[in-house]
């Protein structure tokens, strides 16, 4: 299973952007402060990776011994990586 993150970029941080939004308009328009939606992305992006790691494990026969298979989410990152906040912030929700 593979998350490409450049395509959902941005992904964590638009919910803080969105965090920012609700601070300023609390402080410069309070009228409309309460009307931007919710941005839960960064909690859907990790249920996302989490519910295709469980769905992998089912799909692994199971070892002889009775042993549990073991199977990781790795995120790779490439050297000089300039969103890698992105992307902590999706490792530390996961």
């Amino acid at each position: 299973v593979e998350l490409n993150t450049i395509a959902s970029s941005f992904g964590s941080l638009s919910e803080r952007v969105t965090g920012l939004h609700r601070h300023l308009l609390s402080r410069c328009a309070p009228a409309v402060s309460g009307t931007i939606p919710a941005n839960d992305s960064l909690q859907g992006l990790a249920r996302a990776l989490a519910t295709a790691h469980t769905e992998y494990l089912k799909l692994r026969p199971s070892p002889s011994r009775g042993t549990q298979v073991e199977a990781v989410v790795l995120f790779v990152v490439q050297p000089g990586e300039r969103n890698v906040m992105d992307q902590r912030m999706l490792e530390y929700k996961l």
